[in-house]
């Protein structure tokens, strides 16, 4: 599992990284992911 920075939802890494090719937002609270910043 890993947290996208910001909201702190925890989500697995290879469903994010998937997510991120299509949103730029946590798909569970629709806040802003930073792809830059360390995932937990």
């Amino acid at each position: 599992m890993s947290q996208v920075t910001g909201c702190k939802h925890d989500l697995h890494l290879q469903c994010i990284l998937e997510w991120c090719q299509r949103s730029s937002q946590c798909p569970m609270c629709w806040q802003a992911i930073n792809t830059k910043g360390p995932m937990r």
